[in-house]
């Protein structure tokens, strides 16, 4: 998914307007109690160093009687003798007892169901800690990760949104896009726009930086609707069905539109500078209607006025989507940062819950949001950059991709070797030497008869 990338220490506020935001902090976000004195708290994370510049430092600035330890999970992949990744982070978590875990979603799922993690809603009824201004459905999807019951919260999350230049719109006269489009509805608009001209000069009514393969399409259009092509709790492959073939049909359709940028496989250059990636991107350059990107993007395309002579900017609008189109108010596109929980074997539960509402504050949250690389969970109430408003980010509740936790489950080589099995046959649909139904039920007689051998 774009955008979903942690990137360390982008932009970082000076010194001295970190601390006035901190001793001021935001009505109602302040601490009801106290740590103990001399407190040592211990952190899970997966880089002390990126902890620290983040969150670490701006809460030792508050707080000087609490000495934080990070758990360092940086290495662990490294080390792993034989173990799974769960298995060493299991035994790291068991051998340094953390009372701050910092988990991603299906680590924090499993953990959550094992009883492992303090509950937070008799923490946050004591404390009357507001949740009014989170990200939308956040809290519900948060809850059904933990099987009705809350344990944990996301600082951040990573999302994407429907950009589109408004002076192409009214050029050629069309529609622009509008709330939780889907991604059939934004191929149809983008097959509005002409299709005609020099390809280095004409208009597409959707491009990103690179061109798009027609494996990428599927990619792009299939995770939009949360299909898999195995379910693991059957172990039977799923790929010769209805979603699939709409999903295909869908792909052939935007890959021979003309519509999308370069619709063909490209050999991607390794290394590029800054400026080098925006003079490729159609939508940076004014010459793509519709893009979907992160928050991040906006920043590229105000770096763009400054880094490229000549430059012509145009009014750019953003839009929330592409949204699921079996529930419109949700989409895909959100990812959630590490989720933070509480060690039901916390040995310091009240600075561990002191940190926890401090790294869910009001006022941490208005000193991220100055920066674009993720989204703070919690939003402030005048949420922009550099005057566009950021709402279209925090309009459609996440629907979260659960998938990744049962693909675990699956022999260890299906995925690769399955892989080209799909990239033979899209090749051999494109080329017009099967049909769509021809390829779909090879694909799925070969893909079992591979998972069956491999779970022999």
């Amino acid at each position: 998914m774009k955008g979903s990338n942690v990137l360390k220490l982008g932009y970082v506020l000076p010194l001295l307007a970190i601390s006035m935001s901190l001793v001021a902090g935001c009505a109602g976000s302040e601490p009801t109690g106290k740590p103990h004195p001399k407190t040592t708290l211990k952190v899970l994370f997966s880089d002390e160093d990126y902890f620290f510049g983040q969150y670490g430092d701006l809460y030792a600035m508050k707080n000087g009687n609490v000495n934080i330890e990070v758990v360092d999970t940086q290495g662990l992949r490294n080390n792993l003798e034989g173990r799974t990744y769960d298995e060493a982070l299991d035994e790291l978590i068991k051998q340094e007892r953390p009372d701050i875990l910092m988990l991603r979603t299906d680590v924090f799922e499993r953990y959550a169901g094992a009883g492992k993690l303090a509950e937070l809603d008799p923490l946050l009824g004591k404390d009357n800690y507001s949740m009014n201004d989170m990200l939308p459905g956040l809290v519900d999807a948060l809850r059904e990760l933990g099987g009705g019951k809350l344990y944990g919260l996301p600082a951040f999350f990573y999302g994407s949104a429907v950009y589109y230049n408004k002076d192409l719109f009214e050029k050629y006269g069309i529609e622009p896009p509008h709330e939780g489009m889907t991604w059939q509805e934004i191929v149809d608009l983008a097959r509005r726009f002409p299709v005609d001209g020099e390809e280095s000069e004409r208009v597409y009514g959707y491009g990103e930086e690179y061109s798009m393969s027609f494996e990428y399409l599927l990619l792009m259009f299939s995770q939009a609707e949360g299909l898999t092509y195995v379910n693991p709790d059957t172990m039977k492959v799923t790929i010769d069905t209805d979603a699939w073939k709409k999903v295909y049909e869908l792909a052939l359709s935007a890959y021979h539109s003309g519509a999308f940028y370069g619709a063909v496989d490209e050999d991607r250059p390794y290394m590029i500078t800054a400026k080098e990636s925006m003079l490729r991107d159609p939508f940076i350059m004014g010459r793509a209607a519709m893009t979907v990107n992160s928050s991040r993007f906006l920043q590229q395309l105000k770096e763009a006025e400054e880094m490229i002579k000549d430059y012509a900017p145009f009014e750019v609008g953003i839009v929330p989507g592409p949204a699921d189109p079996a529930d419109r108010e949700t989409t895909r596109e959100i990812s959630l940062g590490d989720i933070t929980a509480i060690s039901a074997n916390s040995a310091n539960p009240e600075a561990a819950w002191e940190f926890f509402r401090f790294l869910h504050s009001d006022e941490l949250a208005a000193i991220k949001s100055k920066t674009l690389f993720s989204l703070t969970s919690r939003r402030d109430d005048n949420m922009d950059y550099k005057g566009i408003n950021l709402d279209a980010f925090y309009a459609l509740k996440p629907k979260l991709n659960r998938s990744n936790t049962g693909m675990k489950q699956l022999p260890k080589s299906f995925s690769s070797e399955f892989q080209s099995i799909r990239s033979r046959e899209a090749e051999r649909l494109l080329n017009k030497e099967k049909s769509l139904e021809e390829v779909l039920r090879t694909m799925q007689s070969e893909g079992q008869a591979l998972l069956d051998v491999l779970n022999r």
